[in-house]
């Protein structure tokens, strides 16, 4: 059963998403099969903005191990990659690219810091020094990655930046929300659309995962 989750209001759509998500691969048969792999899988898919398969696979490549208290291992099933992205927790919003409802992403977030729900299943999730990984690993991504075949577009890389910088760098994250803001001030469709992305990412503030011990600024 999924659990409650403190500072996330979650709507009924995004409950019965989650939960139809949750009972297609992590119980009944497939449980047998899958374990907590598929939902282990999208706390870690959930922290970028933006999505493609091949940012998705590589998050599946580098963050894939289920470690347990009783020192054991399991390995997430690579099939969680295009399950996560085809369910009802991901929406396509251009050519190859997806995101994660927010109100999901939040909650999933939060599930991945907290740690605590995984823990009752024997599952080990050190959340602050996981989500710490994450934004490395995407800030490493967009600067390396997207910078090489430049197909994703500027957007994809900046709301990435963004997503990283929000968990490891706030400060850094407003300095460069306001030189965006700065350069289309005369221009109110790019004042609209930065005023969209900054509200997803308070919606990040909100979840919780910032709350870790130690500045990061």
């Amino acid at each position: 059963m999924l659990p409650q989750a403190e500072n996330i209001n979650l709507s009924s759509e995004s409950r019965s998403r989650l939960e139809i998500f949750y009972s297609r691969f992590c119980e009944g048969s497939l449980r047998m099969h899958y374990g907590l792999g598929h939902m282990v899988y999208a706390c870690h898919a959930a922290f970028p903005l933006v999505l493609t398969p091949h940012l998705a696979n590589l998050i599946y490549i580098n963050f894939n191990m289920l470690p347990f208290y009783n020192g054991s291992a399991g390995k997430v099933d690579l099939i969680a990659v295009s399950d996560f992205l085809l369910s009802t927790l991901c929406r396509p919003i251009s050519n190859r690219q997806f995101e994660v409802y927010p109100e999901i992403r939040s909650y999933l977030l939060h599930l991945l810091k907290d740690g605590k729900w995984f823990q009752r299943y024997g599952v080990m999730i050190r959340g602050e020094e996981r989500l710490a990984e994450l934004a490395d690993f995407l800030q490493q991504y967009v600067k390396v990655k997207v910078a090489e075949n430049g197909e994703e577009g500027p957007g994809f890389r900046q709301l990435n930046e963004w997503a990283a910088l929000a968990y490891s760098n706030p400060s850094e994250l407003a300095r460069r929300i306001g030189e965006v803001l700065d350069e289309n001030k005369k221009d109110d469709q790019g004042q609209l659309w930065v005023t969209n992305q900054m509200e997803r990412i308070e919606k990040q503030f909100r979840s919780g995962i910032h709350n870790h011990g130690g500045s990061k600024e």
